[in-house]
């Protein structure tokens, strides 16, 4: 179930799912993760890449039928970058300085340096604009009485039951327009139930669903279980402010020593994509770099050069639904004399582990996975490698740091030519695999099921419900 319908104010996919029905952003990305265009007509960045002037649509109204406008997407900025206690508040407050009003029909959004992510940055559901009106309405009640302009339009919220949405008669686009009159999403934390809603009829779509209910909903009636790629990675972070991952050689040997087909089989039943760059191939800006191919002779040899002819012990962390990661990454590296203690945690004292700063934290081994919800390599790559993003400031729980890798990642802020974006991210990429902060493992395949009478709603690459597009087959 969501955690609030307040745009600005949620992490959870479950929530996110919900926005992109009720809300729109300046641009969107679509269900195969494409940026489109939604309240903003064109966009245009400066040569410097520090301003995006936006042309808006005329015409547009609120839910609540109040105007859509560039004071409106103003209102909307200054909300998120003055409201400290607001999730998304950090998203953007850490580049964009100020929007401007040009006119009615036209902002500029100003980036505190050059920001050449801007427009996928804000295509995240994140970028939403909600109504100032309704906002100043409702105050903190705003995640339960959420207004947008999207396609549909909220009716109610039943805490753990369900969330009903009407479509929205007044909407802007009627081309692309809601195809079914009403929406309702329901919370179903236990997946063997989320599948029986399916195959039952109570539900016309179910997902994302775990790998084993998935394979055992193939054989069903009446259903078809989708299978999508993900942008998703997971790989195994290693602490490498810490010995013995302080050293690249030990890294690369742990790299070379996981089979990672073996852990695929094992968590996933060998669904998914093996990486080949830090980042998975449907990111705008992903570069093939190679593999580490399963090599335990050439492990051993790189741990022996490092001084760790005997192999060593390490702690590693994880949660209860990446215990089989775990448990298999475990059983190789017991084979090249690397002895790792499996500890299971929750996730609420495991993120607050990650969150200590450098000098603080714990941190040896910890099974982790990344989604650039953006779908760019700039989403893929600074959260997780820029020095900037040590704990507690952001995601880059291994305290990696290369100087040329943060000049890269800058560079790809820089420049607003994709060619030479995407040449800065390439080098980043390559980089990145041969200091070998992580173990890197796979992106899997996300998995949901859907009546055969109904159409329209996927899992997108990023594992967020898209279902604005809903409808019945005839």
């Amino acid at each position: 179930e969501p955690d609030s319908l307040d745009v600005h104010d949620s992490f959870f996919n479950a929530s996110l799912g919900v926005d992109k029905c009720i809300y729109e952003g300046l641009v969107g990305l679509d269900d195969k993760m494409r940026i489109v265009n939604q309240l903003a007509e064109s966009w245009e960045p400066s040569a410097d890449g520090k301003e995006f002037t936006f042309r808006l649509r005329k015409g547009v109204t609120f839910h609540d039928g109040t105007p859509f406008n560039a004071q409106a997407v103003k209102a909307n900025f200054d909300r998120v970058l003055n409201e400290t206690g607001l999730k998304r508040h950090q998203y953007f407050a850490a580049w964009l300085d100020h929007v401007e009003v040009i006119d009615d029909g036209t902002v500029k959004l100003v980036a505190k340096s050059p920001f050449a992510a801007m427009v996928a940055t804000i295509a995240h559901p994140a970028g939403g604009i909600v109504s100032p009106a309704a906002v100043q309405k409702y105050g903190k009640d705003f995640g339960i009485h959420p207004v947008g302009t999207g396609p549909f339009r909220f009716v109610e919220w039943v805490r753990g039951d369900h969330i009903t949405l009407e479509a929205n008669p007044n909407y802007w686009n009627k081309p692309t327009g809601p195809s079914v009159p009403k929406l309702t999403i329901k919370g179903i934390s236990e997946p063997s139930s989320l599948g029986i809603a399916a195959q039952s009829g109570e539900a016309q779509f179910a997902g994302p669903l775990n790998v084993p209910q998935a394979v055992q909903l193939q054989k069903a009636q009446g259903i078809t279980v989708q299978q999508n790629p993900s942008i998703s990675v997971y790989w195994v972070t290693l602490n490498n402010a810490r010995k013995p991952f302080d050293d690249k050689r030990v890294r690369q040997a742990l790299n070379y020593a996981v089979n990672k087909e073996e852990v695929l089989k094992a968590a996933d039943l060998g669904y998914g994509r093996i990486m080949d760059s830090p980042i998975g191939d449907l990111v705008y800006g992903y570069h093939k770099v190679g593999m580490y191919e399963y090599n335990p002779e050439k492990a051993k040899q790189l741990l022996a050069e490092a001084g760790y002819a005997n192999g060593f012990s390490a702690t590693l962390w994880c949660t209860a639904p990446n215990k089989d990661r775990a448990v298999a990454i475990q059983g190789q590296l017991a084979k090249i004399g690397v002895t790792v203690e499996v500890v299971q945690m929750e996730s609420a004292a495991l993120n607050a582990e990650l969150a200590k700063p450098v000098d603080q934290s714990k941190t040896q081994m910890v099974i982790s996975n990344w989604s650039p919800s953006t779908g760019d390599a700039d989403w893929g790559l600074r959260p997780i490698y820029a020095k900037a993003s040590w704990p507690p400031a952001g995601a880059n729980y291994a305290f990696y740091f290369n100087q040329q890798v943060d000049d890269l990642i800058q560079e790809g802020l820089r420049d607003v030519d994709p060619d030479q974006r995407l040449a800065a991210y390439a080098k980043a990429q390559e980089l990145i695999w041969d200091d070998a902060p992580h173990i890197f493992l796979y992106a899997p395949t996300y998995f949901a099921a859907i009546n055969n009478n109904a159409g329209g709603v996927v899992v997108q690459p990023d594992g967020i419900v898209f279902m604005r597009t809903a409808f019945w087959k005839s």
